[in-house]
């Protein structure tokens, strides 16, 4: 499914050197601090910003400073030293701008306090940007869920609407084969602008969706996005600057539906006794350790559903997986070829896909076959225990001989680091 290009305009979104994890919490030697730079940061906005749409990712990007990092494991910047920091600021336009973007965005609990001096300042005759009290002011309108054809690739969008009528889309992009982790987030355009050229693209789908389950969905996503300890390439971390407006537009979701569940060890033994029931006696070992290892991939690597493919999947599963996972033979790679495609072919007809995307699969897994082989051959490719075992059982080491295998590990762990995988 094609990436939908994100909004994220608004010019410098936090304090210049403060982005979080790129330096120590404390202020170099003569530099102003922190808190200061935010009230500079928030003098340019109030006039920088060109409209509303602009000044919510400003808003949204400078909570950056309150959200711990994968670098730096606490905040940059304490929420309460920047709210002291606007009550006691001259430049009371600035101060303003810092406490409706705390206000709408900022730590749930220095919300009200942030909320109380933008009032206390309003009421004083501040002189507010025409943006200041609609930070945030949007009301859930609709939800669709937007996907390819296999039901790999999604994407919940959902849309609020302004007092004014106006409405605004947010967009939470779910990766299927990195344990349905949120991925990607957009914010700009309604489900209306969107709809007709997403529809008119080859393999993509677009459903209407529950504002229930949008938000079931969003917020399973972004707690395994929180959960994953994983180091975010720079377009991953564009996300940062709209995660605390995302959050904030999924909490005003109406809640009730209970968020999917991962496959019990009963939904997965009644699947693969389904498959088995397709083979003879002959072929059951082998079926069996197919539908175990398509089951471990799709918990391990994807979304926990074994019956969902796409030549994505059919393709990290044989050229990486399997490679990586499996101390591999001629006679398993045999084999996998046999197998897989009936695999497919159960998962299609359980699923309800069409014999054109399943031939697709079908042949994404033709063209991977010969990449499983040599990558299996590779030692760079295989994980550093699938190469030990290998490594034991070209020693001709027993593996049911436990003090064999204990000295042959003893043996290995004295080598030098460099001849150590």
């Amino acid at each position: 499914m094609p990436r939908l290009k994100r909004r994220c305009r608004g010019g410098r979104v936090t304090p210049k050197g403060t982005r979080p994890g790129d330096r120590p919490h404390e202020s170099p030697v003569d530099s102003p601090p922190l808190e200061e730079l935010m009230m500079q940061d928030a003098a340019d906005a109030a006039t920088g910003c060109a409209d509303l749409d602009d000044a919510e990712v400003w808003a949204s990007s400078a909570q950056m400073l309150f959200r711990p990092s994968s670098l730096a494991r606490s905040p940059v910047l304490e929420a309460s030293r920047v709210l002291a920091a606007a009550e006691a600021c001259s430049d009371r336009t600035a101060a303003a701008v810092v406490a409706a973007a705390m206000g709408a965005y900022g730590p749930p609990g220095h919300r009200n306090r942030a909320r109380g001096l933008l009032k206390g300042l309003a009421e004083d005759g501040a002189p507010l940007p025409g943006w200041a009290c609609a930070l945030g002011d949007v009301a859930p309108h609709r939800a669709v869920l937007l996907t390819d054809s296999w039901g790999d690739e999604r994407t919940v969008w959902i849309d609020f609407e302004r007092p004014d009528g106006e409405v605004r889309g947010v967009g939470v992009s779910v990766n299927g084969v990195q344990g349905a982790r949120a991925c990607h987030f957009v914010y700009g355009p309604p489900i209306e602008a969107l709809a007709g050229p997403f529809e008119g693209q080859q393999h993509a789908v677009l459903r209407e969706i529950s504002l229930v389950d949008a938000r079931a969905m969003a917020v399973a996503a972004l707690e395994m996005r929180d959960f994953t300890d994983i180091d975010y390439e720079d377009d991953d971390r564009l996300d940062d600057k709209l995660r605390a407006l995302i959050d904030q537009r999924i909490a005003l979701l109406p809640e009730g539906h209970c968020q999917p569940e991962w496959p019990t060890f009963e939904e997965f033994d009644s699947l693969c006794g389904e498959f088995l029931a397709m083979f003879d006696e002959a072929s059951a070992d082998d079926a069996e350790t197919m539908a175990e290892t398509v089951c471990r991939f799709a918990c391990a690597w994807c979304d926990a559903d074994p019956l969902c493919w796409s030549p994505r999947r059919v393709a990290l599963l044989l050229s990486v997986w399997i490679p990586a996972k499996s101390v591999c033979d001629d006679e398993w790679h045999d084999a996998v070829e046999s197998v897989f495609p009936r695999w497919l072919r159960f998962a299609a007809e359980r699923r309800g896909l069409t014999e054109d995307l399943l031939e697709l699969n079908l042949q994404a897994a033709r063209d991977a076959f010969g990449d499983m082989r040599a990558n299996a051959a590779d030692p760079t490719k295989r994980s550093p225990s699938t190469n030990i075992v290998t490594d034991m059982l070209e020693d001709g080491i027993d593996m049911d001989d436990e003090a064999a295998m204990q000295e042959w590990i003893e043996r290995y762990n004295a080598r030098p680091r460099h001849e150590r995988y």
